[in-house]
C-alpha cells in the first residue's frame, strides 16, 4: 500500500509521508531556506538581539531559557528537514530509513551549528560559544530521537493493521 494514501494516519504523519515523497530538489531547497533563516537571525548584532531580555521583563534566567529553547527548536526542526532530505526517497519507497540517515542528519546539524557560531564570531557584539553548538546538536538529538520513536510506532501500528508499506 502506498504510504501517501493511508487514511488511518494522523495529519502530521500524512504531511511527513507526503513531504518525504517530494522531489529531492524540493526537500533540499526547504533545508537551505531554513538554514538561511538561521544565518539571517544570527547576523543580527548583539545590540539589536538584546530585545529578548526586554521581552521577558529583564529577567536574566528567562532570557537564557528562551534563548536555549530557541536553539533547541530551530535546530531540531532543521535536523528533521535535513533527515527528510537525506532519507525521503527511502521513507517514500520502503517506509523506513536507515540509521545512517539519522547519523548523517545529526552530523549535518552539528556542523551547521558550528558554522553558525563561526559566523557569529564576525558579527558585532556576538561571539563563538561551544555551549550553543552543543545546544544546537542537542536539539537535533531530541528531534531525531522523537522522529525515530514515532516512526517506529507508526510503522508497527501500520504493520499490525496489515497495511504496512511495501518493501522493495
Amino acid at each position: 500500500m502506498d504510504i501517501r494514501t493511508n487514511q488511518h494516519q494522523k495529519p502530521l504523519q500524512r504531511w511527513y509521508d507526503s513531504y518525504c515523497c517530494t522531489p529531492l530538489w524540493t526537500r533540499a531547497s526547504v533545508v537551505a531556506l531554513w538554514y538561511a533563516g538561521i544565518f539571517t537571525l544570527s547576523a543580527v548584532p548583539a545590540a539589536a538581539s538584546a530585545s529578548t531580555k526586554e521581552f521577558v521583563g529583564g529577567i536574566e534566567l528567562f532570557n537564557v531559557v528562551l534563548r536555549v529553547f530557541a536553539h533547541l527548536w530551530v535546530f531540531g526542526v532543521w535536523s528533521v528537514l535535513v533527515f527528510v532530505a537525506f532519507a525521503g526517497d527511502s521513507v517514500c519507497s520502503a517506509g523506513s530509513a536507515s540509521y545512517q540517515h539519522y547519523f548523517a542528519a545529526l552530523a549535518t546539524t552539528a556542523l551547521g551549528g558550528l558554522a553558525d557560531e563561526i559566523h557569529q564570531r564576525y558579527v558585532p557584539g556576538r561571539f563563538f560559544r561551544w555551549q550553543d553548538v552543543a545546544t544546537d546538536t542537542l536539539g537535533g538529538v531530541i528531534a531525531l530521537a522523537t522522529l525515530y520513536v514515532f516512526s517506529r510506532r507508526s510503522s508497527l501500528a501500520a504493520h499490525s493493521r496489515g497495511n504496512a508499506p511495501a518493501k522493495d
